[in-house]
């Protein structure tokens, strides 16, 4: 029982841990209200009510939380406000999901996670996503669960959202985690815990080595979930949150009570509860009793015990959680059957069956019946006591019927998502040979290219050398004919002087015409 309750506290702190949840506590509720009271913009309006329910959600006052949640959905509405439309949705959602009422969180997320598709707003929708994942978790519709974090990886890994493929990364190894998967589990935490290292954000790293504690505590490796749960305690005494801080104290405490160690259990529990008053967190304080009061169970000390049961008691009344209050009821009524004060043991029972009315705990309702045997045999009621006695047999034979059931559900289940990841594996193999066929085809239409702009560089270089050549062989022959040409000029004129030069001796020797007709005139005369 002890372990069981450790790890269900531990659970419940690093689920909600990686919700989408902005909690507010850079922003109290004081300057929340001035803030609201101060400003006049709807818009705005809106954007701070959603941070006072967030806020109201932290300190576990659920129906302040759902007032503002849903009047900022009304005032959003009113004025067409898109993007508070979805964030309220949203935040109406976390409300649901914070008591525990999952379907309606579910129904809720999912209206706003087609807002948000209708509107492209991708950031959002991956939270919503997100938080569907989540809850069908909590609900153990662990393939659901799956399918809705594999959705918000996908959008985070094309947003290149780091931190929120972290957080995706977490919630898939809180799902293996849930179903002892320890290995796989382990792996999921560890890329989320890489990846957070990596970013230094210290609140993303507190739940990281918060995690790596609680699946290490679940494979029993106790020194290892020491380290993890004392580095997050570290950061957080360093980060000043001290909430963070109570948590990693009590997940301390709870590993020593499960080593039976427990002086150094009662030691890390001191330390929480004085860490959860600093914040007035309510939150995680009923678990934090319970398993508190549990620990002066195991040490004998049953008034000790009652006295934390009952303040337990007290915070689980105010945060609506009835699986934990039949839970508080059955711890109290077995405390008063030990001390044989049973009237008081079967009132409580009495509570615990009415609220098991209202929702099915198979494993509640059998622990029930067996303090109520227990309780009317020590009042001397055989008759009822044998009663209670069948009915706490039939309920466990129902349950570990229902538990085998499970079991080949899961098992079918694990054996879908294997097959699933086998044939996404297959997928993203045969995409990967497809890119590197068509990179090859590139690749040689590239090389072609190549080939073919060098082939016609070379056919351009030698035309041009060519025509380079022819150019100048016209050129030089251009050259030898104009040469020529002035030498048969130059023999020309030489020749031409020579003739006119035997010309003028020829007519020099030579009468001249009239002379030659001069004498002939007068020869006629005679």
């Amino acid at each position: 029982m002890r372990l069981l309750l450790a790890i269900s506290l531990l659970l419940t702190q690093h689920i909600l841990a990686q919700c989408d949840l902005k909690l507010s506590q850079k922003a109290p509720l004081d300057s929340l209200f001035i803030k609201l009271t101060c400003d006049k913009t709807d818009t705005t309006k809106v954007k701070i009510g959603v941070l006072i329910s967030q806020a109201y959600i932290e300190i576990g006052a659920y129906d302040s939380a759902l007032y503002y949640a849903e009047a900022a959905i009304a005032l959003s509405e009113k004025i067409g406000y898109k993007s508070g439309i979805i964030s309220t949705y949203f935040q109406k959602g976390v409300y649901f999901e914070a008591i525990d009422n999952h379907i309606k969180a579910i129904e809720l997320f999912n209206i706003a996670s087609k807002k948000a598709q209708s509107d492209g707003n991708f950031v959002k929708l991956a939270q919503c996503y997100n938080n569907i994942g989540n809850n069908y978790m909590n609900m153990a519709q662990y393939d659901k669960s799956i399918e809705y974090f594999n959705l918000s990886l996908k959008i985070r890994e094309q947003l290149k959202d780091d931190k929120g493929i972290a957080r995706v990364y977490n919630n898939i190894g809180n799902v293996y985690l849930s179903q002892s998967n320890y290995k796989i589990a382990l792996d999921y935490f560890l890329k989320s815990m890489v990846i957070k290292e990596k970013l230094n954000v210290k609140p993303e790293l507190i739940n990281a080595y918060h995690n790596m504690g609680a699946v290490y505590l679940e494979m029993r490796d106790y020194d290892k979930s020491i380290n993890y749960f004392r580095k997050s305690l570290n950061i957080s005494n360093e980060s000043k949150n001290a909430t963070k801080a109570g948590n990693a104290a009590t997940a301390l405490a709870t590993v020593k009570q499960i080593m039976l160690q427990y002086d150094s259990a009662f030691y890390f529990y001191r330390i929480a509860d004085r860490l959860y008053a600093v914040n007035n967190n309510k939150t995680q304080l009923d678990l934090f009793y319970r398993n508190y009061g549990d620990l002066y169970l195991s040490t004998n000390k049953p008034d000790s015990a009652i006295f934390y049961f009952n303040k337990a008691l007290s915070c689980v009344r105010t945060s609506k959680n009835s699986s934990n209050q039949c839970d508080l009821y059955n711890a109290l009524a077995k405390m008063y059957n030990k001390q044989r004060r049973y009237e008081i043991a079967i009132a409580y029972l009495d509570s615990a069956v009415v609220l098991l009315k209202n929702f099915s705990a198979p494993r509640l309702l059998m622990n029930a019946y067996g303090e109520y045997a227990i309780s009317h045999e020590g009042l001397g009621d055989y008759k009822k006591a044998y009663s209670y006695h069948v009915k706490f047999k039939n309920q466990n034979d129902s349950i570990y019927n229902l538990e085998n059931s499970k079991e080949l559900s899961s098992l079918k289940t694990q054996y879908e998502v294997d097959k699933k990841a086998a044939e996404l594996s297959a997928k993203a193999e045969a995409e990967k040979l497809a890119q590197k066929a068509i990179d090859g085809k590139e690749q040689i239409i590239k090389n072609i290219i190549i080939v073919s702009i060098a082939i016609i560089l070379i056919v351009v270089i030698i035309f041009t050398y060519i025509t380079f050549m022819r150019l100048r062989t016209t050129r030089k022959q251009k050259s030898i004919i104009e040469i020529q040409k002035l030498l048969v000029d130059e023999k020309q004129k030489e020749i031409l002087d020579s003739i006119h030069y035997a010309k003028r001796i020829q007519d020099s020797l030579l009468p001249t015409e009239k002379y030659i007709e001069r004498k002939l005139k007068e020869q006629r005369k005679n």
